[in-house]
């Protein structure tokens, strides 16, 4: 009679127990998302909880996103709160330019202006959550690192940006797929935003030659008073 290590080993099983992990998490960011300013929070919980089962096999999900979910609260907030805010006025500003507002209407170059201004989040989004939940550090030097990850890296923004994209548009055609879709999308992510994070240390590494000096104010993408939180 097969033993349950036989099973265990079986592909099958295992690609079901990486489906029922994936559909925990992603339950789990939805649950969590529903407050709305708990969005960034909830989304760095799920980068966090995903990682951690594929790449150190944690069995955990709901653990491992709780865990960082209440680490990564407070400036999980503070940045929503920002994203929300700055992009509605954005799109205030490009409505009034186009249709006015109670009689006020604005010249056309507001509205090219204000696409211009989405720059900010469009180069800083794609890295931000997953940057908050693998580092500590301030939101200033969190939103100046992701923005200077997404200008050096612009494919990876890129694919990113058109797999979250891609995966709004299939939780909305096809709902059932929301079971998995989220942590579908940060894993995928990962490939590139854990790619460009190693390379980040390299670079920053490189430019000391003792282990034990301070890194060099030309090394701004990791800084030393940061922190991996992955490992944990």
């Amino acid at each position: 009679m097969p033993s349950y290590e036989s099973y265990s080993k079986n592909y099958l099983f295992i690609l079901g127990g990486h489906l029922a992990d994936m559909m925990i998490i992603s339950l789990l960011w939805f649950l969590f998302s529903i407050p709305i300013v708990t969005m960034g929070s909830s989304t760095a919980a799920l980068y966090y909880a995903t990682i951690k089962h594929f790449s150190d096999a944690s069995e955990k999900p709901l653990q491992d996103f709780l865990r960082s979910f209440k680490q990564n609260l407070k400036q999980g907030v503070f940045l929503t709160l920002i994203y929300l805010v700055y992009g509605g006025l954005l799109a205030f500003d490009i409505y009034v330019a186009r249709n006015g507002f109670h009689g006020i209407t604005l010249p056309a170059i507001y509205e090219q202006i204000a696409y211009v201004l989405t720059l900010p989040i469009i180069f800083t989004l794609p890295y931000v959550f997953a940057y908050l939940s693998r580092f500590n550090n301030t939101l200033k030097e969190t939103l100046k690192h992701c923005f200077f990850f997404c200008a050096t890296h612009i494919l990876h923004t890129l694919i990113i940006l058109l797999l979250v994209i891609a995966s709004g548009v299939a939780m909305v055609l096809f709902p059932p797929c929301a079971l998995v879709v989220p942590a579908a999308c940060a894993y995928l992510c990962s490939r590139y935003i854990e790619k460009d994070f190693r390379q980040a240390q390299d670079i920053r590494n490189s430019h000391r030659i003792d282990p034990d000096e301070e890194p060099s104010a030309e090394t701004p993408y990791i800084e030393e008073s940061t922190s991996e939180r992955i490992n944990e």
